[in-house]
């Protein structure tokens, strides 16, 4: 009975972990027309750049947006908010989602015990006003123990999903 309990206790401090922190929510994102995704900047870790992780994340974040908008265009280039600004109002997009990746950490988690690690930033803007209508942070890290070597991008499954449901109508 005591292995089982240890064994229990175990792999529950080894489940992986998921937060959301909405920072500033003036407005949920209803449904509309038109949403536009801007392309956030590749992750980093350290001096390491994970190529196409901003990509990776855009198409994630697109593919949640579902639920606001059956018309989801991704920005082609990295740009700064105005520039995505002016882009999203000439597609006609009434709501313009910016991410962006503050961590990307790729580990070999089952050779080193140590957790892949994801943090993004989305912004929420209305595009009539130019206001912002929420931002949120989102953290997840992996399962410290496992036998599989996940991409970091395996935990935006349910960040987004927990963002999406959080700040939509």
């Amino acid at each position: 009975m005591k292995q089982l309990f240890v064994l229990t206790v175990f792999l529950l401090s080894a489940c992986a972990t998921n937060d959301i922190t909405i920072s500033q929510m003036n407005q949920k994102i209803p449904h509309v027309n038109k949403v536009y995704v801007s392309r956030p900047s590749d992750g980093l870790y350290g001096d390491k750049k994970y190529s196409n992780s901003g990509v990776i994340v855009q198409n994630a974040v697109s593919n949640y947006l579902y639920k606001v908008s059956d018309n989801v265009e991704n920005a082609s280039i990295v740009s700064d908010v105005e520039h995505d600004m002016h882009n999203a109002k000439k597609s006609n997009a009434s709501v313009l989602i910016s991410p962006q990746i503050t961590h990307w950490e790729d580990r070999n988690t089952p050779w080193s015990g140590r957790r892949d690690r994801v943090e993004l930033i989305i912004s929420a803007y209305n595009l009539k006003n130019n206001s912002l209508m929420n931002r949120a942070k989102l953290y997840a890290t992996s399962s410290k123990f496992t036998f599989i070597n996940d991409r970091p991008q395996v935990l935006l499954d349910k960040m987004l999903e927990q963002y999406i449901n959080t700040v939509a109508e």
